[in-house]
């Protein structure tokens, strides 16, 4: 997945100043459509317990009744639902992203070859922090992590206040570079904080 990630975002931008968006959707759309195609080659073979095979009838949803009461007593457990519920608020507050790719091509003037690198520098840092992860933090206990990760994220996602007032400009800061700079942070410090 993350050699694909770096291969879309290589190109992307590049393909969009050469192609129009529709034929750029029409490649991207190919290889989950391979991935698709190629789940029909899978041979299954059905399963067979002892009872069945001996014509005899087995009740199916005992089976599933256990696994729900094993699912439930997992995610009762605090160190399991906290988590969860920490990583599920996190990725439902609303982002700018939208707003913030309007700003870029519309304010600023980032052409879709310059969005496509950064894309790329992006997917290429998010691969810097599962190494970092896995490095140093993998032993780190998850609270800690999640603490951290998110009391350093929040003064270095407003750093995006300073590009959008053009503060940055004042600070003798580019554009590119400022953008760059806060892409790569946020994306590091993004993939950290959901590995655990």
């Amino acid at each position: 997945a993350a050699i694909g990630t770096l291969i879309s975002a290589y190109f992307s931008g590049s393909l969009l100043e050469s192609m129009s968006p529709s034929d750029v959707f029409g490649i991207a759309s190919i290889l989950p459509l391979l991935v698709g195609a190629m789940s029909l080659l899978i041979e299954e073979e059905p399963v067979n317990d002892a009872a069945t095979a001996n014509g005899e009838t087995t009740n199916t949803i005992s089976p599933i009744k256990q696994q729900i009461s094993s699912l439930w007593s997992a995610l009762s457990q605090p160190t399991i639902y906290k988590p969860i519920l920490f990583l599920f608020l996190w990725k439902a507050t609303p982002t700018s992203d939208g707003a913030m790719l309007y700003f870029l091509t519309d304010d600023i003037g980032f052409g879709p070859e310059f969005l496509g690198r950064v894309r790329l520098i992006t997917a290429a840092s998010s691969l810097l922090g599962v190494w970092l992860y896995q490095q140093y933090l993998r032993r780190v206990p998850i609270k800690d992590v999640l603490l951290w990760t998110s009391v350093i994220s929040v003064p270095l996602g407003l750093t995006q206040l300073l590009l959008i007032s053009h503060y940055n400009r004042v600070l003798g800061i580019p554009d590119g570079a400022f953008v760059f700079g806060d892409d790569v942070v946020l994306s590091i410090l993004g993939e950290m904080a959901f590995l655990p």
